[in-house]
């Protein structure tokens, strides 16, 4: 009996060493993938922080920061200073960002950052092995399904900065929960609700569109399960409509703040937030065609696929033709199955949907009309890019070939019996080698000392800064150097969607003089006249933003910035650590000095330098 337990205790179950095993597995491809920032994280990141990931780094910093402070985490005062940004119209992960707030203050916002860009497709890739798992028993089989999943070209796309979409962690935890409510039912339902209303309230602190696209797809599902099985679906009916309510009540309970915010709070929005959803679609040769992603792709496979509507980082439709060819024998072979059946028509589903509204072949829009122009006009699917359903496309794919492997792989009778395993593996290499992505591509951050050093601290805590370049559509660096410094002071400007004049989606901070004339300066333009009118408009804009504090990046070539805001604030700026920095801005005596001194003459205070 001694020895019997000893032995139990020194050999754990199995059930629990397998799973970790894939999860291991899974991390060590992520770290492959993510290899060039491996040693140092602190240091490099995709795109060197700038676009999109300038904005996600300072959003990890802003969550700790606002709860040290005290502040509401869901709007913001610090950055497009005064008037602020509703963060929930953003992407802005508050649930990641609160779990590794630790991470943060520890290490910085940009370690955090990769941190979880690189955990994203692995534990994803997990959560869709846990998924498939319980049709799929075999370990080998579910993880190769949760692999065409969690590296996807889908996740090796966004993983240039869309950190909200490579958090796809949940969406298979609550279709699991969904399949509990509608088909399986075999808990009470107010329990399958309450954990599947908690899980969408952690998917909604996480990133809305996902959580919108996973209610599109499960909606999906039970059209299908509907149409299939009607008369089973009158069975489960009651049960499943009170899953479903607690289910919104508990997510609705849990959201109601951060809800209230988003949809009664100040600086929303109405309507899309891009004009661009149409043509950040499926191209329909997108699924056989390798693009730049892939290890496989060529030259000219390449410059195919560039012709498609997509960029580069929305290009996430291919599967291959090998996985195409299993997946569709897998659903005519087991189609009596009822979660073949699903799985097969909802991997159609969602590719049709992932096309938009008219279909698109070889580059070409064609005139042939599709259903997402029916949920296009649905209340908040509008904001929704339908190329990004291939997430869903890939999930359900993965478990088609999950199924493949776990039952053709078993040995059959005949002369084939003994090479089935052999030729199954073969298979399986010839579909997972198309979809090996490309590492990811990396850059050094170029933050000033100044942000880093003791230097900031003399800018007066909470008070209002112009950062030059101001952060604005394209341009977020400078939200980068924010993040870095602490969040010390309040910036000018900044990378989000807020509401234009009108209330419609905005991106960046409306339009000022001043703005326009550094913008044009730093973009090689003709330095413009400092005369009354523009030194007026510039000065009322300073001191409609109360800034207090002016910086200039001090690195080649910055002479013609530096000499117009010399000119513009009457005194020479001070070099700190790599920042030319005008301390203690007075807006009301901007041009001041050379507006008193040419008073009565007709020639402009400062004629137009080249």
């Amino acid at each position: 009996m001694i020895r019997s337990g000893w032995r139990s205790y020194r050999r754990p179950p199995r059930r629990l060493t397998l799973p970790f095993l894939v999860l291991v597995g899974y991390l060590l491809l992520a770290l492959l993938m993510f290899r060039a920032w491996n040693f140092s994280p602190g240091t490099y990141t995709v795109g060197g922080g700038r676009g999109d990931a300038g904005l996600f780094v300072w959003m990890l910093r802003w969550i700790p920061f606002a709860v040290e402070s005290g502040h509401t985490p869901f709007v913001t005062g610090y950055l497009n200073a005064p008037q602020g940004v509703n963060l929930l119209w953003n992407t802005s992960v508050i649930l990641p960002g609160l779990l590794l707030a630790p991470v943060t203050l520890a290490a910085g916002p940009l370690v955090t950052f990769n941190l979880l860009l690189t955990l994203g497709p692995a534990l994803s890739a997990f959560a869709a092995y846990a998924a498939i798992r319980r049709w799929v028993p075999g370990h080998v089989a579910a993880a190769l399904g949760g692999l065409v999943y969690g590296f996807s070209p889908y996740m090796r796309g966004h993983s240039a900065g869309h950190l909200h979409l490579v958090l796809a962690v949940l969406p298979p935890v609550m279709l699991l929960l969904a399949d509990d409510i509608l088909v399986r039912q075999r808990r009470r339902a107010w329990v399958d609700g309450v954990l599947l209303g908690t899980v969408a309230a952690a998917q909604l602190l996480t990133g809305e569109e996902l959580l919108a696209t996973t209610a599109l797809t499960a909606f999906v599902m039970l059209l299908i399960l509907l149409a299939c099985w009607p008369r089973q679906a009158r069975a489960h009916a009651p049960y499943a409509l009170r899953g479903l309510g607690v289910a919104a009540l508990t997510c609705l309970a849990l959201t109601a703040l951060p809800l209230s915010v988003q949809l009664a709070g100040p600086w929303r929005y109405t309507g899309p937030a891009s004009g661009a959803t149409g043509r950040l679609v499926s191209d329909l040769t997108g699924f056989v065609v390798p693009g730049p992603l892939q290890v496989l792709s060529t030259p000219a496979s390449t410059k195919f696929v560039q012709r498609q509507p997509s960029n580069h980082a929305e290009q996430t439709a291919y599967l291959g033709l090998p996985l195409l060819l299993v997946a569709v024998g897998t659903a005519v072979r087991w189609w009596s199955r009822p979660v073949v059946r699903v799985a097969a028509l909802a991997a159609l589903s969602m590719a049709i949907l992932s096309m938009g509204s008219r279909a698109w072949v070889a580059g070409q829009r064609t005139s042939i009309p599709l259903p997402w122009a029916v949920v296009d006009r649905l209340p908040l699917l509008d904001s929704v890019i339908p190329g990004r359903l291939s997430l869903y496309t890939a999930l359900f794919t993965g478990f088609l070939l999950a199924w493949f492997v776990q039952h053709a792989g078993h040995r059959t009778a005949g002369r084939w019996g003994r090479w089935s395993p052999v030729l199954v593996a073969v298979v399986v290499i010839l579909i997972i080698v198309p979809l090996v992505p490309k590492p990811i591509r990396v850059r050094p951050i170029q933050v000033p000392a100044f942000f880093t050093g003791p230097a900031v601290t003399r800018v007066p805590a909470g008070s209002v800064a112009l950062v030059v370049p101001i952060p604005s559509r394209g341009q977020s660096t400078p939200m980068l150097w924010h993040a870095m410094a602490g969040l010390r002071f309040k910036m000018v400007g900044g990378y989000f969607l807020g509401p234009d004049r009108l209330g419609r989606a905005r991106f960046g901070p409306w339009p000022s003089m001043t703005r326009t004339t550094l913008d044009r300066i730093n973009r090689g333009g003709r330095v413009p006249a400092l005369d009354a009118r523009r030194c007026s408009q510039i000065r009322n804009e300073l001191s409609a933003w109360q800034v207090r504090t002016v910086m200039l990046e001090n690195r080649y070539p910055v002479h013609r910035a530096a000499s117009f805001l010399t000119d513009l604030l009457d005194r020479p700026p001070q070099s700190v650590d790599g920042m030319l920095v005008w301390w203690t801005v007075d807006p009301a005596s901007v041009c001041q000095t050379r507006m008193s001194a040419s008073a009565g003459r007709r020639t402009p205070m400062n004629p137009g330098r080249r």
